[in-house]
């Protein structure tokens, strides 16, 4: 258990974490009480080191339900790992269960891992620095989340006109690729790589994370990371948001250049601030009232509200660059159509009177069923 290491024991604020098996009932009721991430130990009778194996069977089958039926499972990019710390023999083998909606039913890896995999499998999903050499050169358990979507169901027919195929942008003209201000903690042109069921590994060498919605709706082709609704012509809308990198200081800024073909319908912003469901900035395009605008959004307790927002005609198949910037709790966004010379002021600048703490970027998109794109991420921390 945790509580046996001295950088927890000792230290009052980490060992305050360690809290009853009871609590975690609570911790489940929503996706904002859910921790992002969670160890449970079970007592010496329950994980069957004094008890028979039924006992510990027992307690599983009334331990794995809740979480599984929790919203936290139910609505993010969640997984459960059941592991044992050792065998009866002197091979120590151990079985290791992976449950995730991502991994494909009745998968069993033919690597040989061990338990500095799971280490190194959430290092590699959250985009964390190595603590030793042991996990620095383990083996991900990456194949147990490379899951293949599943099929495009036929639409329906309607008398609604067949939706555009997604829109490729158009090359940005000699001047150099806008990036992030400050020093660079994650980057991705999505070019070089095909991806299905998610955007795989980002051009930097770290992992995207998809924190809401299904990754099987996420692919990188063309050079662009792609997000396409299953059966789009149904108009069925779904929101994806995803991070990449590390958590970085308050002060952060994200450009990308986004796609859409239907600006009136659809959202295409950067997100900064990550801290989990229920904490983060959200700024660029969007159209909540049906026209396209630019807006920010604040996120707190899992509650998201548009605090300040502008009208930008933005034309429907045509790329535009996003830049957006959050610095001593003002926010500010800009945006300039693909070709054209970045603006030298904002759009749009917001003042947060309760700053939210540093966290991770990313994307957040909302689809309508007619596609949307995006490549050329990065992401800074600024001083």
């Amino acid at each position: 258990p945790l509580i046996y290491f001295d950088d927890v024991r000792n230290n009052p604020a980490e060992a305050a974490r360690i809290v009853p098996y009871t609590d975690l009932s609570s911790d489940l009721a929503s996706e904002a009480t859910t921790p992002s991430y969670v160890w449970i130990t079970p007592n010496m009778c329950s994980d069957t080191h004094d008890c028979s194996i039924s006992t510990g069977d027992q307690w599983l089958s009334h331990a794995v339900p809740p979480i599984l039926a929790s919203p936290a499972y139910r609505n993010q990019n969640s997984a459960l790992f059941i592991t044992w710390d050792e065998d009866d023999n002197g091979n120590n083998q151990v079985a290791t269960l992976v449950i995730a909606k991502s991994v494909p039913p009745g998968f069993r890896s033919s690597v040989a891992y061990d338990h500095y995999s799971l280490l190194k499998t959430v290092e590699s999903s959250w985009g964390l620095a190595p603590l030793t050499s042991n996990d620095s050169a383990a083996t991900p358990m990456s194949d147990f989340f490379a899951s293949t979507p599943s099929p495009t169901p036929t639409p329906t027919p309607t008398p609604s006109p067949s939706p555009s195929p997604t829109p490729t942008p158009t090359p940005t003209p000699s001047g150099g690729i806008p990036v992030a201000g400050g020093t660079i903690v994650a980057r991705d042109t999505f070019a070089g790589r095909s991806a299905s069921g998610g955007w795989g590994t980002a051009s930097d060498g770290q992992a995207w994370w998809v924190r809401s919605g299904s990754a099987n709706r996420l692919s990188v082709s063309a050079s662009a990371g792609e997000g396409l609704v299953s059966g789009s012509s149904s108009m069925s809308m779904d929101l994806m948001r995803a991070t990449l990198g590390p958590v970085s200081a308050a002060g952060t800024e994200v450009v990308a250049r986004y796609t859409s073909g239907d600006y009136a319908n659809d959202c295409g912003h950067l997100l900064a601030g990550f801290s989990g469901a229920g904490s983060y900035y959200v700024a660029g395009l969007d159209s909540p009232d049906g026209t396209p605008e630019l807006n920010v959004m604040k996120v707190v307790g899992g509650t998201q509200t548009r605090v300040a927002d502008v009208a930008f005609p933005a034309v429907d198949g045509t790329a535009y660059w996003e830049r957006v910037r959050i610095q001593g709790g003002v926010v500010s966004v800009k945006a300039w159509r693909d070709g054209t010379a970045e603006p030298s002021s904002w759009n749009l600048t917001w003042t947060d009177d309760s700053p939210l703490p540093g966290g991770r970027a990313g994307v957040e998109s909302w689809d309508d069923g007619q596609g949307w794109a995006i490549d050329h991420f990065s992401a800074g921390s600024l001083p």
